[in-house]
């Protein structure tokens, strides 16, 4: 009824064990969110967060109207 499809390899890098980066599982190796917002000395920018909140503000300004049509029909 159903003929199966040949079944890919698994490619070599799926098939090694995962090692920790770290022995503390409460720190995080990922930056977050806020970590892009800081200088070289690990300051809050506050220009940087103001320059990317008016930047969010004129891309939905543009991309609102194209938006508000879908979400009305």
């Amino acid at each position: 009824m159903f003929h199966q499809k040949p079944r890919r390899p698994i490619p070599p890098y799926a098939m090694r064990p995962r090692h920790r980066l770290s022995q503390n599982p409460r720190i995080s190796t990922r930056p977050n969110l806020l970590s892009s917002f800081r200088t070289s000395d690990g300051k809050i920018d506050i220009e940087k967060i103001s320059i990317t909140g008016k930047q969010i503000m004129d891309v939905y300004s543009q991309v609102s109207p194209l938006v508000s049509k879908f979400i009305k029909r």
